[in-house]
């Protein structure tokens, strides 16, 4: 009886050890090996920003390959402009008449009419997505990432103004992505997906298609043995 702690704290180590390795394995499985430029295209679908009309986007997309066995990485830039909506126009206007009032000795006006505002958003962003079936020509994926924003905010009543700089800004955003990946061709790749963006000043949903245009799959060294479960 009086080794049973022993053996007990012997098979709880080896336990613990095991775990630890097959963890170190599965972290080793994600590293940069594979990380390379592997394909480019075009996207094109519909945003529906707050405070903003619902617009068309246009983007650029980069495929740079897997850094694990099936996480892919994709840098995007994506480009929509539209119109504040009415009622974020009006209350921008009846925050310029608060100021003029606070002002002394001031004469303001009791409306206000800033005409048409628009703002623009230029986003430039990275995706880690997770491949269901990464080597399939039917792949549902999901990820998200991290991204900027250029906001650009312009109307013929607010340019040269305070009110254009409190438009104009830059601000970091986080995004969450899922959608499926289409193969028809051996180097054309279409994806169907839906995003959401959140940042300081811009929040949007959006629902897209792309069109990627990609390398072939080199085949492995004859040289050295197959990496086991890494395919791009």
């Amino acid at each position: 009886m009086g080794r049973l702690p022993g053996v007990t704290t012997l098979l709880i180590s080896g336990l613990l050890s095991t775990a630890a390795a097959g963890h170190a394995q599965d972290l080793a499985a994600y590293d940069y090996e594979d990380l390379e430029f592997r394909g480019i295209g075009a996207e094109g679908g519909r945003v529906w920003p707050a405070r903003v009309e619902p617009a068309n986007y246009v983007g650029l997309v980069v495929d740079l390959g897997l850094i694990g066995p099936r996480v892919r990485i994709v840098p995007l830039a994506r480009f929509w402009s539209s119109r504040l909506v009415q009622k974020e126009v009006d209350e921008l206007a009846q925050q310029i008449i608060l100021v003029c009032e606070r002002q002394p000795d001031a004469t303001c006006p009791e409306e206000l009419d800033l005409g048409e505002v628009r703002l623009s958003d230029l986003e430039i962003a990275v995706d880690a997505r997770y491949d269901i079936f990464p080597t399939a020509d039917f792949s549902p994926f999901a990820g998200g990432g991290l991204g900027v924003h250029l906001l650009n905010g312009r109307g013929d009543f607010v340019d040269g103004t305070f009110v254009e700089d409190l438009l104009d800004t830059v601000t970091p955003g986080i995004n969450a992505v899922a959608g499926l990946n289409l193969r028809f061709f051996s180097s054309l790749q279409f994806t169907i997906d839906g995003r959401v963006a959140l940042a300081n000043d811009v929040r949007y949903a959006s629902a897209g298609l792309s069109a990627v245009w990609t390398l072939p799959t080199p085949g492995p060294d004859p040289g050295e043995p197959p990496a086991a479960g890494l395919r791009r």
